[in-house]
């Protein structure tokens, strides 16, 4: 197993442990096919990736998807990760991160967009108890 794998492993246990379930994707070229046949809440992209990297994975399925959000991750390749990163909020990414960086700061920002991707994805009579505070 590569280092790459391990930590895609690892991130996947990770959040399913939290409850959520994981699509992977080996490269951007796959994560992009797998957009076209799943329907997701959230991406949560590397920008160095081979067949695709994450800013023009970004970048594509905001065109067709322009509600779902994104969080872009980032050590720089040959630049530095905030070169990228800044890239990656212009291109719609809603969080980044740069690498190294802190896992318990990553599951806070998801368990706060989740709220917000179960409201968006609810019908409309739903949206309106949510925003009021009123239960189901």
């Amino acid at each position: 197993m590569t280092t790459t794998t391990a930590c895609v492993w690892l991130s996947a246990a990770l959040w399913e442990h939290e409850g959520h379930a994981v699509i992977e994707a080996t490269n951007g070229k796959h994560a992009l096919e797998r957009l076209q046949e799943t329907t997701v809440d959230l991406v949560i992209t590397d920008i160095i990736m081979p067949d695709a990297e994450g800013l023009e994975l970004i970048l594509i399925f905001h065109k067709t998807h322009t509600h779902l959000p994104a969080i872009a991750i980032s050590g720089g390749g040959n630049l530095t990760p905030e070169f990228h990163l800044s890239l990656a909020r212009h291109a719609g990414a809603t969080h980044v991160f740069a690498k190294p960086f802190v896992m318990e700061d990553l599951l806070e920002k998801v368990r706060a967009l989740i709220p917000q991707i179960r409201i968006k994805n609810s019908p409309p009579s739903d949206q309106r108890r949510a925003s009021s505070g009123s239960p189901p």
